[in-house]
């Protein structure tokens, strides 16, 4: 649902690919999140010839033109939808707010502007922020924590924090590698307080888009398949230890089709291998869900 799938021209949507899910989810009784409202990383959400149109626009009709994206997208899928990411990846390595368009155009507050929008659009949809790198502690998690906790402060409707959760394994302890280039190292512990600090504020936290790399894993590969069992048996158990854990996503189920094959070389990232069956990490993952 990024701006340049649906949204591709001014006056041009394209629903019907997304309509498709959406039916298929409400006649097998499956529940749907909006991914993603607005990207942060222009050149990710938008193409080539809308970041150019956008950025002539004064800022009252730029303004204009995210709130009419975000009420055209929300009003066409109110009530089929529901939970949201309702801004991705805003924030750079340090924390802070990455510059983008949006940041120059709507100013610091444009987070809190795009939540209100969205809650204005469709007030019973669950209003998330998403970013990776931010799983466990490090610089980047400390801005998201402090982005959120000025939110909340501010009574801006925002439900939750979605942590993306690409993981890649490594043989060297604690044998997690996150996305964070300030602190790549990813402990349980950190999870488990990071977790619990944004759940203090009132937040639901959920993971939102995990996988796990091992193919840079010495051993055969029922040896990294094993470790990998265990990595995601335990992050996720210690996702679900904590107050105010809600939801998992996984970015795809099977090895046939990854993201982690195109951007990083062939990889077995999921729960599922490329014939559809489940892996050592399916079972895994079933360990810590049955247990909580």
């Amino acid at each position: 649902m990024t701006w340049s799938s649906i949204h591709p021209g001014p006056d041009t949507w394209n629903f019907a690919p997304v309509d498709t899910l959406v039916d298929f989810a409400s006649n097998h009784q499956m529940k749907v999140k909006g991914h993603t409202l607005i990207w942060s990383v222009d050149y990710f959400g938008l193409s080539v010839g809308q970041i150019g149109q956008m950025r002539e626009m004064t800022t009252d009709d730029f303004r204009q033109t995210v709130n009419e994206h975000i009420s055209t997208l929300l009003g066409h899928y109110k009530g089929k939808i529901h939970a949201w990411n309702v801004l991705c990846e805003a924030l750079d390595e340090s924390g802070e707010l990455r510059k983008s368009l949006f940041l120059e155009k709507m100013g610091q507050g444009y987070v809190a502007d795009i939540f209100h929008m969205a809650h204005e659009a469709d007030p019973d949809a669950i209003l998330l922020y998403h970013d990776y790198g931010a799983e466990g502690l490090s610089p980047k998690s400390d801005g998201q924590y402090k982005l959120v906790k000025y939110l909340v402060n501010e009574h801006v409707p925002i439900d939750g924090v979605a942590l993306q959760m690409h993981l890649a394994a490594t043989n060297e302890p604690p044998n997690i590698i996150t996305m964070s280039k300030s602190n790549p190292r990813l402990t349980l512990k950190d999870i488990s307080e990071n977790i619990r600090r944004l759940a203090d504020l009132g937040l639901k936290v959920e993971i939102a888009e995990m996988d796990l790399q091992i193919r840079n894993l010495q051993g055969d590969l029922p040896e990294r398949l094993k470790l990998q069992r265990r990595i995601y048996h335990d992050v996720i158990d210690t996702c679900l230890r904590e107050k105010g854990f809600t939801d998992i996503t996984f970015w795809g189920f099977t090895d046939a089709y990854s993201w982690i094959d195109q951007t990083f070389g062939p990889d077995d990232p999921l729960l599922f291998d490329e014939n559809y069956q489940p892996k050592p990490a399916y079972w895994g993952v079933m360990d810590a869900l049955l247990s909580a």
